[in-house]
C-alpha cells in the first residue's frame, strides 16, 4: 500500500472511531446515564410540544397569574384561564420541532406514555433529550466543515472532539433546554455568514449565502428570544465586511422582523404587549428574579434607574465564569488573544470581529434579561460561541507551538499542544463518566430521578388519577404537574388572596383548583431565608412536608400549617392534605376532595 493510501486508511480508521465514541456517549446519555428532564423551561416546552401534537397550537398548561392579568387587561376583563393558557412566554421552533417528533412517536396520548411500575424515568424524557442530542451531533459535523474551511482538518478534528467531550454541551442535551437546538442553527448561520465574507474578499458574490445567513439566525431567534442580541451584533458586522457594504446587515434584520412578526401579534393580541409574558424575564436580570413577577396578579414596577451600569456591570461579572460558560474548552478563552494576531487571509480575520461583536452583543443581552442558574441557565448563550471560539484559540496555540524548537525536532511533538488541550478539557468529564455508568447499572431498574425537586412517578400517580382533565392544580412546580400530570397547574401566587381571586375565576369557567402541591422546590432546593422571602404567605404550608417527616414515627404525623391561624380560609377549602413521600423528601398534596370521594 502506498503513502497516501495509508494516510487514508488512518483517517478512515480516526473518523469510524469519533463517530462510534460519538454514538456510544449518545446511548449512554439517553439510557443510564439519564436521569429525566432538570429544567423548568425543558418540561414546560415539552408540554406546549404535546399540545403541538394534539393539534392544540402553542398552548401551554402552565398558568402564570402574570399572564391572567395580562391578558384579562388587554381584553377588558373578558379573557378566561385558557386565553392566559396561549404561550407568550417561550420562542415557538422547538416546541413545534418537538411536537412533529411527538406526533410520530404517538406522544399525543398521554395514557400510551404514562410510567409503569417500579418506572422511576418518563419515557418521553428520553425523547427529549434524543432530539436535542441529534442537534448537538448536527452541529459538531457543521462545526467541522467549517472550521476546515476557515483553518484546516487538524484543528476542525480538535474542535470536534472538544465538542465530544464538553459536558455541558451533554448536560444541555439533557435538561429539555433548546440550546442544542441553538447550536446547530447558530453555527449553520456562522458557516454561511463565514462562506459570504470570504466570497466578498475574493470578489464573488456574497448575496446568497449572506441570505442564508440569515434565515439560519432568523430560526436562531424563534428558538430563544434572547438570541435577537446576537442577530443585532452580526448585523452591524455584516453591514461593515460583507459587499456590498450595508445589504447583508439589512438582510438579516429584514428575516428577523419578518419571522417574530406573527408571535409579536400573537402576544399583542394575548398579553397586549408586544414581548408577552416574556418581557418579565427583565426582572431576572435587573431585580434579581422574575418568579415573583410571574406569580404576582399586580403589575409591579420595575426600577430602571441607572440601567446602562447596571447592565455593564452584570457584563464585566460574567468574565470571571467565562471557562464554565464555555463549558470547560480550554481553547475558547485564548480566542481573545488571538484577536491581536495578525492571520494572513482577510477572511479569517474578519470573522473573528464578527464573532466577538455577536459575543458582546450577547453578553449585554444576557446581562439584561439575567442568567440565574450559571452555565445552566436557560438564558445561557455563551456555549454557541466556545467550538468557535475555540478553533480560533487552537489556532493561536498551533502558531506559538510553531514557534519552539522541540516540535521540529521532534516529529511526535509536532501536535502533541492539541492532544494537550483535549486531555486538559475531558480529563474532568470522561475520568467520572465510567464511575457514572457503573453506579448506575448497580442501581438496575431503580435509576433515581432528578429528585429533588422532581419526581415524574410521585406525580403521575398522586395527581392524574384524582384530578379530571378540566381541573386546575395549584403548585410551586407547575411546569412538572403540566409535563408529567398533563394537567393544567397554576403557580402558587404571591399572596393568599390571589388565590382565591383565580380560584372564583376558575370556578365561574367551571375548571376549578381542586389541589394545591407543594415539593421540595420550595423548601428542599433553596434557603429557608429564600423560602420566606418567596412563599410569605404560604411558609407554613411550605414546611409541612418536613414535619411529617420529623413526626413519620408518631400514630399521626404533624403538620405545621394546621396551627396557622392565617391558613383557616385556606384549609376550609382544601382539608385533605396528603403527605407523598420519594425517596426520604416529602410532598404535599392538599385536596379539596377525600381520598375516597
Amino acid at each position: 500500500m502506498n503513502q497516501n493510501g495509508s494516510a487514508n486508511l488512518a483517517t478512515l480508521t480516526l473518523r469510524a472511531t469519533f463517530f462510534i465514541l460519538l454514538l456510544v456517549m449518545a446511548v449512554l446519555h439517553v439510557t443510564s446515564l439519564f436521569r429525566g428532564l432538570d429544567s423548568a423551561h425543558g418540561m414546560e416546552q415539552a408540554a406546549i410540544a404535546r399540545e403541538v401534537a394534539r393539534g392544540n397550537g402553542l398552548v401551554t398548561k402552565v398558568l402564570r397569574p402574570a399572564s391572567i392579568r395580562q391578558n384579562r387587561e388587554a381584553t377588558n376583563e373578558t379573557g378566561t384561564l385558557a386565553d392566559a393558557c396561549k404561550n407568550t412566554y417561550h420562542a415557538p421552533l422547538q416546541p413545534l420541532l418537538l411536537g412533529a417528533v411527538f406526533r410520530a412517536q404517538g406522544a399525543q396520548n398521554f395514557e400510551a406514555w404514562r410510567p409503569g411500575k417500579n418506572e422511576y424515568i418518563y419515557q418521553l424524557d428520553r425523547v427529549v433529550a434524543g432530539f436535542s442530542i441529534v442537534c448537538m451531533m448536527l452541529a459538531i459535523g457543521v462545526t467541522y466543515l467549517l472550521v476546515c474551511r476557515i483553518f484546516d482538518a487538524r484543528i476542525a478534528s480538535t474542535t470536534a472532539l472538544l465538542m465530544l467531550f464538553c459536558e455541558l454541551f451533554w448536560k444541555m442535551s439533557m435538561s429539555g433546554l433548546p440550546q442544542m437546538l441553538m447550536l446547530l442553527l447558530f453555527t449553520c448561520g456562522c458557516y454561511f455568514a463565514y462562506r459570504a465574507i470570504e466570497a466578498s474578499e475574493e470578489g464573488g458574490l456574497p448575496i446568497l449565502h449572506a441570505l442564508l445567513a440569515a434565515v439560519f439566525f432568523a430560526l436562531l431567534c424563534l428558538t430563544h428570544w434572547l438570541a435577537i442580541w446576537i442577530v443585532i451584533g452580526y448585523a452591524v458586522m455584516a453591514a461593515l465586511f460583507i459587499k456590498p457594504r450595508g445589504v447583508a446587515g439589512i438582510i438579516a434584520l429584514v428575516a428577523v422582523i419578518a419571522a417574530v412578526i406573527v408571535p409579536v401579534l400573537q402576544n399583542i393580541k394575548v398579553s397586549g404587549n408586544p414581548g408577552g409574558t416574556a418581557v418579565l424575564v427583565l426582572f431576572e436580570g435587573l431585580a434579581g428574579s422574575e418568579e415573583y413577577a410571574m406569580r404576582s396578579l399586580e403589575t409591579i414596577p420595575l426600577n430602571l434607574r441607572q440601567l446602562a451600569i447596571h447592565v455593564l456591570r452584570l457584563s464585566v461579572m460574567q468574565t470571571k465564569d467565562l471557562y464554565a460558560y464555555f463549558g470547560a474548552i480550554i481553547a475558547a478563552p485564548i480566542f481573545f488573544v488571538a484577536l491581536f494576531h495578525p492571520f494572513k487571509r482577510a477572511s479569517i480575520s474578519h470573522f473573528r470581529w464578527v464573532l466577538l461583536v455577536m459575543w458582546i452583543s450577547a453578553t449585554l443581552g444576557m446581562a439584561l434579561f439575567g442568567l440565574k442558574g450559571g452555565e445552566n441557565s436557560p438564558n445561557q448563550l455563551h456555549l454557541l460561541f466556545a467550538p468557535l471560539m475555540g478553533a480560533y484559540g487552537l489556532a493561536m496555540l498551533s502558531v506559538l507551538w510553531s514557534r519552539l524548537e522541540f516540535p521540529k525536532t521532534i516529529p511526535l511533538m509536532s501536535h502533541a499542544h492539541l492532544a494537550l488541550v483535549v486531555v486538559i478539557s475531558a480529563s474532568p468529564f470522561m475520568l467520572r463518566m465510567p464511575f457514572d455508568v457503573l453506579n448506575s447499572l448497580s442501581s438496575g431498574e431503580n435509576i433515581a430521578p432528578n429528585y429533588p425537586p422532581y419526581a415524574p412517578s410521585i406525580l403521575d400517580s398522586s395527581i392524574v388519577d384524582y384530578a379530571d382533565k378540566n381541573e386546575i392544580i395549584a403548585s410551586d412546580q407547575p411546569w412538572a404537574v403540566a409535563w408529567y400530570a398533563d394537567r393544567r397547574s397554576l403557580w402558587l401566587p404571591i399572596k393568599l388572596s390571589e388565590l382565591e381571586t383565580i380560584e372564583n375565576i376558575a370556578d365561574a369557567e367551571e375548571t376549578p383548583i381542586v389541589g394545591v402541591l407543594t415539593t421540595p422546590i420550595s423548601s428542599g432546593t433553596r434557603p429557608l431565608t429564600e423560602t420566606a422571602g418567596f412563599y410569605g404567605e404560604y411558609l407554613s404550608l411550605m414546611l409541612d412536608g418536613w414535619a411529617a417527616l420529623a413526626t413519620s414515627t408518631s400514630p399521626e404525623r404533624r403538620l405545621v400549617s394546621k396551627e396557622d391561624r392565617e391558613l383557616k380560609g385556606f384549609y376550609s377549602r382544601y382539608p385533605f392534605p396528603r403527605v407523598l413521600f420519594f425517596r426520604s423528601s416529602p410532598m404535599v398534596l392538599y385536596t379539596s376532595r377525600s381520598p375516597g370521594s
